[in-house]
């Protein structure tokens, strides 16, 4: 017997120590960079990067398409620099992926920064392969990065341009084949992945999709002028009934009382100043009736907007331009009248003229005439950006005869958009970048903080690294917006302002100076597969929200967006509405409802969803979830209390601190940001009841676990099968990769033979699902479009779907897109359930239950 038990115990250990070593897989990304993960876990990403001269972003778009002669397609383009890409990746090697492509210049170009891949690594999630530092490859050629199994390199055919590691960061290294000039024409680039000998190569996640088939798919299942139901009831009418918004707190509640919540988009750009009195007065209706309260107006002063706020480019004085400001008005007078709120924008991306500029006129038109950055140190621009936010405030609605500031239905004010100092701008001062007046400026700003705060000067210069300027740069933040909100105070602004945003990957850091804001608002977007992510290792979209929620502050996110072409974009609305409700957000701005001028769509865009199925089809279902309560908040709360350390002195993002990504979904979560000697304005108020800890490490998910559930039960992802439940009384849904399963919720039963999509089932009367009598069914999977041109055509979802309920002789009625009914599906009753089927046939994304005729 013991000789049995001493041979079983070496075998579970041989087993045991099988299981244990690491595994490595890879794939083709649908952007046509590879991914490598270590069990499960992302490891690996690139990404595409170009820039113009003064290191001016320049935009790229790449993609995979279908395998054909066992290699897969990649296209691309970086349109502002007049370049196209294509090429082939051969993943079918099980130890390389190798990928070739043709740069097509259509011009001479000089002066450039370059452009190429950037590869990042994550040292954290790569140690249990005892990965070392990478090291870059001789001759510009590449990088290696050794592991325990192998090493992970990446080899370019030809040497480089440049290839180095960005700002000497060892996780974000850039292979630069592109550099300060390129002749026209074609030009040849390959590189090859190499990967240890035991990895895994899946197929491109694109590829476990049905494809796109004109013959199946439907078209215009969301019409731009017509919605298919009509939830505009959820809205007191018209906005401003219970007066002005306040805040208390960490909630926003109205002068009256009435605690608010808002699930709003953004109406931007070119729709701004375009469309009839006829034309905004529907599209201010399908808002509202999809389940829209609030509505945030954006890039209204934006230049390459046409026209935009100061009227028509080639033509623009600093002006306000009274025919813009009269349809500004109508499209709040008309959102007002039907309920909805309005955020407005002071500062977007204006660009400053050079009468305007003053001495440092050249240097903001090398940044096409924007201030981001710059605002903090030129009191200049300061004054220019005060006055036009004061002149704003004061415009007089021509059809409400109320001033933007008078107006209640005029809810926040965000006084400048994507604009900081501590992450992204403050480094355009740095001696190298050719600004010498705003280096001066900052350079006296940065050491007049340093000294006064005891720290030194030369340190405080460093921008691009953790430490003492991150304290400096959020000081001076701090001061530009303390500066702004006294002015607005003796206006007696009644209206909760936002001054900046936590955005683009910036940590705790950019926290501090936020709380100067009656609010703190964040910007989000995903990538695909987001609900693969394992908390415990990497950081979602999600987290990146979650980390903003402030102790004792109101979070609005006037940013979210998992964007066109992302296949999997129909699971954003529900997860983040679910998360949301159970902490407790206060105000979602979808980007965006509409960017293009008002009318029939003309191309298909990320930024314009109002006819994307994927997206807007399923925002009913989440409005109703998120506005009417539908998940029960966190019964314990998580407060995060770093040290002065962990937020300025270390990367202090969710990719580096487990408890920012593993705890927002399984507990109310929130950050207490340190109250430290240097900073003489911050302060923090702790809350007794709540649980805090300063381990920033610290999660409370098992090493064992695949699911991770919200601590009322009601919201729960399992990470390998990539499937999000909802299961709460008024609200059931299963999203992701939900096909050919049974799942089984507390009233309802769906089996969904489409691989990919969202299933919802909401209560519209208050009641839970089984005593309901009217209840919204929503199902949508994929959409795309065979060019950038409409329609866009959506998946059929083919499911069958059991439902608890005491309704009377229930009745199941597609609707259309227009909200038309069509004949009610064919249905089953027996003890208590209701069955029917989800054909793929059905004329909408949507049908209604209710009673019958007996």
């Amino acid at each position: 017997m013991m000789l049995t038990r001493l041979a079983l115990s070496v075998l579970l250990c041989v087993t045991l120590g099988a299981r244990a070593e690491p595994q490595f897989s890879a794939r083709v990304a649908d952007q046509g960079t590879p991914e490598v993960f270590l069990d499960g876990t992302r490891i690996l990403t690139a990404k595409f990067h170009f820039w113009a001269a003064d290191w001016a972003y320049a935009w790229s778009e790449f993609e995979i398409g279908q395998r054909a002669d066992g290699v897969l397609p990649i296209t691309g383009a970086a349109k502002n620099l007049g370049l196209t890409f294509e090429g082939t990746i051969d993943d079918r090697d099980p130890t390389a992926v190798r990928v070739d492509f043709v740069c097509t210049a259509q011009r001479d170009l000089a002066g450039l920064i370059g452009g190429g891949l950037e590869f990042n690594l994550d040292h954290d999630a790569a140690a249990p392969s005892r990965a070392g530092r990478p090291e870059l490859l001789p001759a510009s050629t590449g990088w290696s990065w050794p592991t325990a199994l192998g090493p992970i390199s990446v080899s370019f055919s030809r040497p480089l341009q440049e290839c180095y590691y960005e700002r000497g960061d060892d996780r974000r290294i850039r292979c630069m084949f592109i550099g300060s000039s390129l002749r026209a024409g074609t030009h040849r680039f390959s590189y090859t992945l190499h990967l240890p000998e035991a990895t895994r190569i899946d197929a491109p996640i694109a590829e476990r999709y049905a494809p796109l088939d004109r013959r199946t798919w439907r078209p215009d299942t969301m019409v731009w002028n017509a919605w298919p139901v009509d939830l505009s009831w959820l809205n007191d009418k018209p906005a401003g009934t219970h007066g002005p918004l306040r805040t208390d707190r960490d909630r926003l509640v109205f002068e009256d009382g009435t605690e608010a919540r808002f699930w709003g988009t953004n109406l931007q750009a070119y729709a701004l100043f375009s469309g009839s009195d006829e034309q905004i007065e529907r599209q201010a209706h399908r808002i509202a009736a999809l389940g829209f309260n609030l509505v945030r107006i954006h890039h209204h002063d934006s230049r390459w907007v046409d026209p935009n706020v100061f009227g028509a480019a080639g033509n623009r004085t600093g002006l306000l331009n009274p025919e813009m400001l009269d349809r500004l008005d109508k499209w709040i007078a008309e959102l007002k009248k039907r309920g909805v709120y309005v955020w407005l924008d002071l500062h977007v991306g204006r660009e400053f003229l050079r009468a305007e500029s003053g001495p440092a006129a050249d240097e903001l038109a090398r940044q096409g005439g924007q201030a981001k950055g710059f605002c903090y140190v030129n009191p200049r621009l300061e004054r220019l950006m005060n006055q036009f936010a004061l002149d704003y405030l004061a415009h007089r609605n021509r059809y409400t005869g109320l001033t933007y500031a008078e107006d209640p239905a005029v809810a926040f004010v965000l006084l400048t958009n994507e604009n900081d100092l501590t992450t992204h701008f403050g480094n355009l001062m740095l001696p190298d970048k050719n600004n010498p007046l705003h280096h001066a400026m900052f350079k006296s700003k940065i050491s007049e903080s340093a000294r006064a705060m005891g720290l030194s000067p030369s340190e405080a210069m460093r921008t691009w690294e953790p430490g003492p300027s991150k304290l400096a740069m959020a000081d001076l933040e701090h001061a530009f917006y303390d500066r702004a909100l006294d002015r607005f105070e003796s206006m007696m602004l009644a209206k909760p302002v936002a001054t900046s945003n936590l955005w683009g990957g910036m940590g705790l850091h950019g926290l501090a100076s936020l709380t100067r804001g009656d609010v703190i608002d964040a910007h989000s977007y995903g990538v695909e597969e987001a609900l693969l992510t394992d908390p415990r290792q990497a950081a979602d979209w999600i987290d990146w929200i979650a980390c903003a929620q402030v102790e004792h502050k109101p979070l609005t996110v006037s940013e979210w967006n998992v964007p066109y072409p992302i296949r999997d974009r129909f699971t954003a609305p529900l997860w983040l509405a679910g998360v949301a409700s159970f902490q407790g957000w206060d105000a979602l701005m979808h980007y965006g409802y509409l960017q293009d001028p008002v009318g029939a769509p003309k191309s298909v865009q990320p930024w314009s969803t109002w006819v994307d199925p994927s997206l807007m089809a399923i925002m009913p279902a989440a409005s109703v979830m998120f506005r009417e309560r539908h998940i029960t908040p966190g019964a314990v709360t998580t407060v995060f209390t770093p040290s002065r350390e962990d937020v300025y002195f270390r990367n202090s993002t969710p990719d580096h601190m487990a408890i920012l990504r593993a705890e927002p979904e399984r507990a109310r979560f929130t950050v207490r940001l340190p109250d430290i000697p240097e900073l003489d304005w911050d302060s923090s108020r702790p809350s007794r009841s709540a649980q805090a800890t300063a381990d920033p490490d610290q999660h409370a998910v098992p090493s064992d676990a695949h699911t991770i559930t919200s601590d009322n039960g009601q919201i729960s992802r399992d990470w390998r099968a990539g499937v999000l439940v909802i299961d709460a009384p008024r609200s059931q849904a299963v999203t992701g990769w939900i096909g050919g399963q049974t799942h089984e919720l507390t009233d309802c039963v769906i089996e969904s033979s489409t691989a990919a999509a969202s299933i919802a089932l909401t209560a519209l009367d208050a009641r839970p699902l089984p005593e309901s009598n009217r209840i919204l069914v929503t199902s949508v999977a994929q959409s795309g479009a065979l060019s950038d041109r409409p329609p866009m055509l959506a998946e059929p979802v083919r499911a069958a779907i059991r439902l608890r309920t005491s309704m009377s002789s229930p009745v199941v009625t597609p609707l259309s897109p227009r909200g038309f009914s069509a004949e009610p599906l064919p249905t089953h009753t027996d003890a208590g359930w209701l069955m029917f089927e989800l054909t793929g046939v059905e004329p909408g994304h949507w049908a209604i239950i209710e009673p019958g005729v007996p």
